[in-house]
């Protein structure tokens, strides 16, 4: 079997299916755009070994409701297309949040949001690895490098958390079962997000949506410092790519700082065994970044534009050309 590198790469806050299903290939949210930037920043050798592809966690369901609010809201300002604009930036941004909350009892949960969007999650990456199998890639081999926008690095650290260290099995089976229609009940090393070897977010906004927690009980995506793919002898990275003109990006070295400090309560049990050790994960670096619209000062359009935006793509491409370096070739 071959090894490639996996980008996966997914979505922030907003609304984005076009042909009115739940076809997660009939989104468009900037991957395609992103794409093309860090495809033309590798080498030509090097794009037969790369596979592109999209992870979506909304759905046209939750869509149409936005949808509904903001042609109710407009018939206001019908006529002012920066007022507009304003409430459709509002809408997405709280609705979303809103909604994709955590619910533990499992009578709130069950039909929640949040876990529709970890199933969505799931039966993607499900589809994904199907597909790769079928042309002849090791996914358990194949390191994955994951880039996340907005609200989406959110979701995607949940999703992973809930999936490994801090999930409920009975959960992980449920979800599991629904997302590959009953073929597993327990998830792959892929399915889990176990093979990221490096992490690109931008537009970033976890201190916002983590507001609820205490910063010393903050646990980071988990990017392993020694990758698992045999032939990699660099560390895992992860960077935070954020416009200091995004209302909604920020910086977040600081968020964990209690974490990697060995300061997270699960540190100081009397036998934390299984719990994740600091010096195990990848330190996360930000990146000062100047989206297209930055120098206008207008920081809605800053945080759409990362997409476009050269130092982001050159940034998940340096992190897929290390997991290139010394690959074993067919």
């Amino acid at each position: 079997m071959s090894t490639k590198v996996v980008c996966l790469i997914t979505h922030g806050i907003g609304t984005f299916f076009k042909g009115g299903t739940n076809d997660p290939n009939d989104i468009e949210f900037g991957q395609e755009a992103l794409q093309m930037r860090v495809a033309k920043k590798l080498k030509p050798k090097n794009t037969p070994d790369v596979v592109f592809d999209s992870i979506v966690w909304t759905n046209i369901e939750h869509e149409t409701r936005q949808n509904e609010l903001f042609e109710e809201r407009r018939k206001f300002y019908t006529n002012n297309r920066l007022a507009n604009a304003g409430f459709i930036l509002a809408i997405n941004n709280l609705s979303d949040a809103s909604a994709y909350q955590h619910y533990s009892e499992k009578t709130m949960y069950d039909g929640s949001f949040y876990r529709q969007a970890h199933v969505s999650i799931c039966r993607r990456l499900y589809q994904i690895e199907q597909r790769l199998k079928e042309q002849g890639v090791d996914t358990d081999a194949s390191p994955v490098v994951l880039c996340a926008h907005s609200m989406g690095c959110h979701v995607m650290s949940n999703y992973q958390w809930d999936m490994t260290d801090g999930g409920n099995p009975d959960r992980q089976a449920d979800i599991t079962k629904e997302a590959t229609d009953g073929a597993l009940t327990i998830p792959s090393r892929f399915m889990r997000l176990d093979t990221v070897s490096d992490v690109t977010f931008f537009g970033c906004n976890l201190p916002l949506l983590l507001m609820g927690l205490r910063k010393n009980e903050l646990v980071p995506i988990r990017i392993p410092r020694k990758s698992h793919a045999s032939w990699r002898t660099s560390e895992g990275t992860w960077f935070n790519c954020f416009d200091p003109d995004d209302y909604l990006g920020y910086h977040l070295e600081s968020l964990f700082a209690a974490y990697y400090a060995g300061d997270h309560p699960k540190h100081h049990d009397d036998n934390p065994k299984s719990w994740r050790k600091p010096g195990d994960n990848a330190r996360l670096k930000d990146i000062k970044t100047e989206t297209p619209w930055s120098h206008g000062g207008i920081g809605a359009a800053s945080h759409l534009k990362y997409w476009q935006t050269g130092r982001v793509a050159k940034t998940i491409a340096s992190q897929i050309q290390l997991n290139l370096q010394d690959m074993p070739t067919e």
